[in-house]
């Protein structure tokens, strides 16, 4: 049985945390332009592709969340955005070189903190499968999106997310808010 208090704490560190990490990072390493629309564009993509993986991990059963009040599509908001700055701008504040260990550590890191979101979040059997597919739809192509923003390289492949995350945002995440928050 979860109680309120438990619930309220997992959800503020899942929100707070990630956004105190991250303007950390940018008050104390000033990063350059690019670095910083590197972050940008990779929590976008973060944003759009999270949410559609958890909308996809509860039509599977891969797992639910267990509380309805500020949640878009059935995802707490806090978490989603919190999720989204930790595996999109905060890598790429702390380093963009070394993507690979950052992109490991993230995904170990997630699964040792998703079995303590349980006053929150109820993992199936299968869990590990969504997870497997946030990591590969997620995590790597919005840490490749920063890194390339970063560094001005790879043009069409960066671009091509772009649209993507963009139209995403548009397209899917602008009304789905919007759906939420009129009951519609």
């Amino acid at each position: 049985m979860k109680s309120p208090t438990s619930e309220l704490i997992v959800r503020a560190a899942a929100l707070y945390l990630p956004t105190t990490i991250a303007l950390a990072l940018v008050i104390h390493r000033r990063p350059d332009r690019r670095r910083l629309a590197g972050a940008v564009v990779a929590v976008a993509w973060n944003l759009v592709a999270l949410l559609a993986l958890n909308v996809l991990a509860q039509h599977f059963g891969w797992w639910t969340f267990r509380t309805s009040t500020a949640a878009v599509a059935g995802t707490p908001a806090d978490l989603w955005i919190g999720w989204a700055l930790l595996w999109g701008a905060v890598p790429l504040l702390i380093i963009s070189e070394r993507l690979v260990l950052v992109g490991l550590t993230l995904f170990v890191a997630d699964l040792v903190m998703m079995p303590l979101a349980t006053p929150v979040l109820s993992l199936r059997s299968t869990w590990l499968i969504g997870e497997l597919l946030c990591v590969a739809t997620c995590l790597v192509p919005g840490l490749l999106l920063g890194r390339w923003t970063a560094r001005d390289a790879h043009v069409r492949r960066r671009a091509t997310l772009q649209i993507i995350a963009f139209g995403g945002l548009l397209l899917f995440v602008l009304p789905t808010l919007i759906f939420t928050i009129t009951g519609e």
